[in-house]
């Protein structure tokens, strides 16, 4: 599954206008009601053939609703040429979907998007969650799809190779590989050959050791102006796991690819994975029945720094100058109360819930593996990810660098120096200067913000 990232080349066309920095005028009418007095309100998706999962949705409230008919406009094909076109324009819809963090600040600094501070889904929102769709401290959006990275293992594999708790050190990760091993059960499914696992495993593991998030926002602030570096204290415990990795999982483990690994997993030929939501959903579409449990990755001796890698990936918002307002910002309350919109949408990805005291179906809810994630969520141990708020482009420089260090070909020296080239060739490429950037565009750049002709999704 490709689940796309949409870009910030929306504000291109903002820049052409010269518009950038001021208030864009009131749209013009683009909504009326009809004979029987009923408003009607347009949202824009980008959706790779879930059209029948929206429709459901909007059918759910259109059902609970008399004086507002929802209808969802489903985008293909380049959504981010579709956004520029109607910014443009000056006919954004009424509720539209946006990435977080950069598009966030992108339209809601130019004055598109009405202020959600004070909704009620805010409160509920997961802290991580509700800071993808913060700017200026107000809330922007609501955060529709919640991504999350750790380790799926299979129970019974564990169980019989005599396991009988997760490990929540590095020591104890080492213990674990060791007694599958013994068992003849591999340990990790080899997912290496493709850039964007790689890419994701290192982010990971890397946040781990940065330490809390404060110094983890400082530390994206300073690679992001340029002035950063990935060797930090402790980057040893990474290349470290990176190795246990490699030592357990099988033989020609760099021939195989996310798809590869995915089957293999599904088929118990090893008894983890290493990766995000991606692997449940692939997974579930080859066997429903395989017991599996999550635990976040241990990449210190500190059992506190293993914690859940999170992101709110996507948001819908609410056209500021839209003339339905009142009732956009309706559909937005809806879908943020936990109504069937959130579920039937979360749940066709198997994806998590971005409000804390919302549970999705029966079905997913009562998997092992999502009771485990709760459990960590629930507890507040979380962090953010680190591979979508460096520079545009980065992440592929950051897959292939550890690449080669998983085949042999870089040590750990030679892949932080190639890392640290790579993140600042993007910067360049992106004609960003840091010292000249604004820290609240940079600090959490998501894909795209000066490079605004960039059509950049994640690979899944």
């Amino acid at each position: 599954m490709k689940r796309r990232k949409v870009t910030a080349c929306a504000m291109a066309a903002l820049m052409a206008m010269g518009l950038v920095g001021t208030v864009m005028p009131v749209y013009a009418k683009s909504n009326l009601k009809n004979a029987d007095d009923v408003v009607e309100i347009k949202m824009a998706v980008w959706t790779s053939g879930a059209a029948d999962i929206y429709n459901k949705a909007a059918e759910g409230f259109n059902q609970t609703h008399d004086n507002i008919k929802l209808s969802v406009e489903m985008q293909s094909g380049d959504y981010n040429q579709y956004l520029g076109a109607k910014t443009a324009a000056k006919d954004l819809p009424d509720l539209f979907e946006v990435s977080s963090y950069s598009q966030v600040y992108d339209f809601a600094q130019n004055g598109l998007l009405a202020d959600v501070s004070d909704h009620e889904f805010v409160d509920k929102l997961y802290d991580n969650a509700k800071e993808a769709v913060t700017y200026d401290g107000k809330v922007w959006g609501f955060p529709q799809m919640y991504e999350w990275w750790g380790v799926l293992y299979n129970k019974d594999l564990f169980k019989k190779a005599g396991i009988e708790k997760v490990p929540e050190t590095f020591d104890e990760m080492k213990a674990v590989c060791e007694k599958l091993q013994a068992a003849n059960i591999t340990p990790f499914t080899a997912i290496y050959k493709d850039n964007w696992t790689v890419s994701q495993e290192f982010c990971s593991l890397f946040g781990g050791v940065l330490g809390g998030k404060d110094k983890i926002d400082s530390w994206l602030d300073s690679m992001n102006k340029g002035e950063g570096s990935f060797k930090v204290d402790g980057v040893d415990r990474v290349f470290d796991f990176m190795d246990l990795m490699k030592e357990n999982s099988g033989q020609n483990y760099m021939d195989s690819d996310a798809a590869t690994g995915f089957y293999a997993f599904a088929n118990q030929e090893a008894a983890m994975i290493f990766l995000s939501d991606a692997a449940t959903i692939s997974v579930g579409s080859v066997t429903q029945d395989l017991p599996i449990g999550f635990f976040a990755v241990p990449v210190s001796d500190n059992a506190d720094d293993a914690e859940v890698v999170a992101c709110a990936t996507d948001a819908i918002v609410a056209n500021a100058n839209g003339e339905h307002l009142d009732e956009a910002l309706e559909v937005l309350d809806y879908i943020g109360d936990g109504g069937d919109w959130l579920k039937t949408v979360t749940n066709s990805y198997g994806g998590f819930m971005a409000c804390m005291d919302i549970e999705a179906d029966d079905e997913i809810a009562s998997k092992d593996y999502y009771k485990d994630l709760k459990a960590y969520m629930d507890a507040g141990k979380v962090r953010s990810t680190l591979w979508n708020q460096l520079p545009s482009g980065a992440s592929d420089v950051l897959g292939d660098d550890v690449q080669g260090y998983f085949a042999g070909i870089t040590d750990e020296d030679q892949t932080l120096d190639a890392l640290d080239e790579g993140v600042l060739k993007s910067l360049q490429k992106n004609k960003h200067t840091g010292k000249q950037a604004d820290v609240l565009k940079v600090r959490l750049l998501y894909t795209g913000v000066g490079n605004m002709s960039d059509i950049l999704y994640r690979k899944q």
